[in-house]
C-alpha cells in the first residue's frame, strides 16, 4: 500500500510540475511584426527544390549514414557506400511516387 501511495505521490508531482514546463504561447519565428504573406503572394511564389529532389537527397543520406553506422568502420568501401546512397535514392523517389 505505501509503494503505490508512493507512485501515486510521485506521478502526480511528476505531472503537475511539467505543466510549468509547457509554454504558453509559441513565439514567432520571425519576430513580432511578422506579417503573414497574402494568397496572391503565396501564388507567386515557388519552391527552391521539387519534393521529388528533397526525397531522392534524403533517402540518399539516410541510406548512407546507415551504411556508415552499421558497417565497421574497417569494411567501409567507397563502392558501398555509392551502392547505399544510390539505394537511399531510390528508395526515396519510389517513397515519394507510392503514397
Amino acid at each position: 500500500m505505501r509503494k503505490k501511495l508512493a507512485s501515486f505521490v510521485v506521478c502526480f508531482l511528476v505531472l503537475t510540475l511539467l505543466v510549468g514546463a509547457v509554454p504558453v504561447a509559441a513565439s514567432s519565428p520571425f519576430g513580432p511584426g511578422a506579417v503573414p504573406l497574402t494568397t496572391d503572394e503565396m501564388e507567386e511564389i515557388d519552391g527552391e527544390f521539387s519534393p521529388v529532389v528533397t526525397s531522392v537527397i534524403a533517402g540518399s543520406l539516410v541510406s548512407t549514414a546507415s551504411y556508415l553506422i552499421t558497417t565497421p568502420s574497417s569494411e567501409w568501401s567507397f563502392a558501398g557506400a555509392v551502392r547505399n546512397a544510390i539505394a537511399g535514392a531510390v528508395s526515396g523517389l519510389v517513397g515519394y511516387l507510392i503514397p
